[in-house]
């Protein structure tokens, strides 16, 4: 997330955390808390600090299906995946 969205959403700093990006590469990044509200549920969460395009951790998207049409313009899905039944 770009600093200035960080600042206005008050933010927490809270340090700075080695990322390893999509390619393989590491980079560090200014390291913010706080919480968001992630499919109607309030989800604390770690945010990483860059000047570029937002990005979506994994950690949010546990317990749910992506889609991707991998085309410029294209559309990107996100839904809940059904809850699992649990074993006893």
């Amino acid at each position: 997330m770009m600093s200035g969205y960080v600042n206005d959403l008050g933010f927490i700093l809270r340090g700075f955390q080695k990322v390893t990006l999509g390619d393989g590469s590491t980079q560090y990044f200014d390291m913010y808390v706080g919480s968001v509200i992630w499919d109607g549920q309030v989800r604390q969460v770690e945010i990483h600090v860059a000047e570029t395009d937002s990005l979506i951790g994994m950690g949010l998207m546990e317990d749910c299906k992506l889609e991707i049409d991998v085309r410029p313009g294209s559309e990107v899905k996100i839904t809940a995946l059904p809850t699992m039944p649990t074993t006893a």
